[in-house]
């Protein structure tokens, strides 16, 4: 058993420790906030390959060009629609605790293999702050807002 503690350095709003939960973190959404986005968003496919279970419609394994067009056309729409958080654990895979950050300004340096943060010299991009910040005001997300640098324990088998 191997136990790894990666250095994450983010900026968003760090939730509160108690009493704070996500919406994403269940099986409806498969514990995927790419998938609660699609949903509070009304994202529908032309024409879905999965039933309300979860399991392949009847047909659909038979055609992969239906299987291609679907994660085409969702990704299409997630390239349209995108979402103005990105979920950051700053504690453990047993004990989350979140930081709604802004997508794609996280940087995590594994145990090991430092990172430069130079790309953090640039100014953030107010347009995706504020997204940032209407996301949280919409959904009742309350966090102190600031750059982070956290930790993320997972124990690995």
């Amino acid at each position: 058993m191997n136990i790894a503690t990666d250095a994450q350095i983010s900026v968003g709003i760090l939730l509160p420790w108690k009493d704070t939960e996500v919406p994403w973190e269940c099986e409806t959404y498969d514990y995927d906030y790419r998938e609660w986005w699609r949903q509070v968003n009304n994202y529908k496919p032309t024409r879905p390959i999965f039933d309300e279970s979860g399991n392949w419609l009847n047909g659909v394994l038979a055609d992969k060009s239906i299987v291609d067009t679907y994660y085409a056309e969702r990704d299409e729409w997630d390239k349209n629609n995108p979402c103005p958080f990105e979920p950051i654990n700053c504690c453990s895979e047993s004990c989350p605790r979140w930081i709604l950050a802004i997508p794609g300004l996280t940087i995590t340096a594994n145990r090991g293999y430092p990172q430069l943060l130079n790309q953090f010299s640039k100014l953030v991009p107010i347009i995706e702050v504020n997204a940032l910040i209407d996301f949280a005001k919409k959904y009742n997300f309350e966090g102190e807002w600031g750059w982070w640098l956290s930790s993320y324990w997972e124990n690995q088998p």
